[in-house]
């Protein structure tokens, strides 16, 4: 599935740099360390937020369908 979120396309990023990298020989370690937990962070962000986010209320509810709802357009 495609990313569609900020973080969602970070994380393709940094898999897609990780794999690039992997081909590389004499990689620094602590280099390839580091993207592996920068894309572990990446990947796991968005779960984690689901997890630790409360359930949007009736008001924040309301306040998105008007926002959705507005014509931005300003022509």
């Amino acid at each position: 599935m495609r990313p569609v979120t900020a973080v969602g396309i970070l994380a393709s990023l940094l898999e897609s740099l990780a794999e690039q990298l992997a081909k590389i020989d004499n990689l620094d370690r602590a280099f390839s360390a580091q993207l592996q937990q920068a894309e572990e962070l990446a990947n796991n962000l968005d779960p984690y937020l689901d997890l630790c986010t409360a359930p949007e209320s009736p008001a924040l509810a309301a306040l998105v369908k008007r926002t959705q709802s507005e014509d931005w357009s300003w022509t």
